[in-house]
C-alpha cells in the first residue's frame, strides 16, 4: 500500500471516529411542541404566555435550519445537534439559550433570556449535571444559577423540554415579585412537563399522557399556524387583533362563561375587568383556544 494512500485512509478513519464520538444530541423537539408559561406578580397569577413550533416552521438561514417560534414575534430557535440551542432575535443575531454539553463547575457565558419582554444576557454557573426520567425517557438535566448568586437548587435546563422557568425566561434566579414558571410542555401530543406543583391555578394532564398544553375547557383543539390564529398584542389593555376574518370567535371569562361571539378580527375587551379570557376559534379545520390577557 502506497504511503500517500495510507495517510488518506488514516485521515478518513480519524474523521469517521470523530463523527461517532459526537453523536446527534436532540436538545429540543424539532416540531409539534408547545410551551405554556405562567407569570406571577407577588405570588399571584398574572398572565400566561404560549409558544409553539410545528412541522411547517422550518426556516433555512445561512445553510442551517431554524425553527420559527410561533407567538414570539421574530424569534427563531436553532439546535446545533451538539447540545447547544441558539435563539435568533430581531437583529438577526444568534444568542446562546441552552448548553447541555457542560460539566459541574462550568460557567456558560452570555446566556439569552427575556425579562418582561426585554432581552438580557447572563453568565450562568453549572451547579450540577444529572439525568431525570420523564415520560419513559432519561433526560439530561443541568442545575443552573447566575454567576455570583447562590444556587436555589430548583432551576434547571432539561433536555427535550427547555428551562423550567419557561422556554425563553429561565434565568436561574428566584424573584420575590415577578416570577415566571413553566406550567406545561408537550411534544408530539404527549405531556412532557407539569409545573402545577409550583402553585399554578390548575394542574395539567399527567406527564406521559396524551394531550397538549393548549387544551382548555375540554374544547377539541387543533393548534393553528401563526398566520391563522394569533392575538396581537397579548397582553393588552383590552383590544386584540386576532388576524382571522372567517372564523366564529367565542370569548369566555375565567369562570368559563360565554361573554360574546363575533366574526370580527378585532376583539374588544376594554369594557371588561383585567384578567385572563379565552378566545375559542371555530373553523372548518376544527377548534383552537387562545388565552387573552387584559392588563391595565
Amino acid at each position: 500500500m502506497k504511503p500517500t494512500f495510507k495517510i488518506i485512509l488514516c485521515l478518513c478513519i480519524f474523521l469517521f471516529d470523530q463523527q461517532i464520538a459526537k453523536p446527534q444530541f436532540d436538545a429540543l423537539p424539532d416540531s409539534n411542541a408547545q410551551w405554556q408559561t405562567y407569570t406571577y406578580d407577588g405570588g399571584i397569577f398574572a398572565f400566561e404566555t404560549q409558544f409553539w413550533i410545528d412541522s411547517s416552521s422550518d426556516t433555512l438561514i445561512n445553510g442551517d435550519f431554524y425553527l420559527n417560534l410561533n407567538n414570539a414575534g421574530s424569534y427563531f430557535l436553532h439546535d446545533n445537534g451538539l447540545g447547544q440551542v441558539y435563539c435568533r432575535d430581531t437583529t438577526d443575531t444568534d444568542h446562546l439559550l441552552y448548553d447541555f454539553d457542560v460539566s459541574e463547575g462550568d460557567t456558560v457565558f452570555d446566556v439569552f433570556h427575556l425579562d418582561l419582554g426585554d432581552p438580557l444576557f447572563t453568565d450562568m454557573v453549572v451547579n450540577g449535571v444529572d439525568s431525570v426520567l420523564i415520560a419513559g425517557k432519561y433526560r439530561k438535566r443541568i442545575d443552573i444559577s447566575p454567576a455570583g448568586v447562590p444556587d436555589p437548587g430548583f432551576f434547571y435546563w432539561i433536555q427535550g423540554i427547555g428551562g423550567n422557568q419557561g422556554l425563553l425566561t429561565t434565568n436561574g434566579v428566584f424573584f420575590v415579585s415577578i416570577r415566571p414558571w413553566l406550567h406545561c410542555m408537550s411534544a408530539n401530543d404527549t405531556i412532557q412537563f407539569d409545573g402545577s406543583n409550583f402553585g399554578d391555578p390548575g394542574p395539567v394532564l399527567s406527564v406521559g399522557q396524551p394531550g397538549n398544553c393548549f387544551s382548555t375547557m375540554d374544547v377539541p383543539e387543533r393548534v393553528l399556524g401563526p398566520s391563522q390564529f394569533t392575538a396581537i398584542p397579548n397582553p393588552s389593555t383590552g383590544l386584540f387583533h386576532l388576524g382571522h376574518t372567517t372564523a366564529q370567535i367565542s370569548i369566555y371569562n375565567a369562570q368559563g362563561r360565554l361573554l360574546f361571539q363575533t366574526r370580527d378580527k378585532e376583539v374588544d375587551l376594554s369594557a371588561y375587568p383585567p384578567g385572563v379570557y379565552t378566545a375559542v376559534v371555530q373553523t372548518a379545520k376544527g377548534s383552537s383556544a387562545l388565552r387573552l390577557v387584559v392588563m391595565r
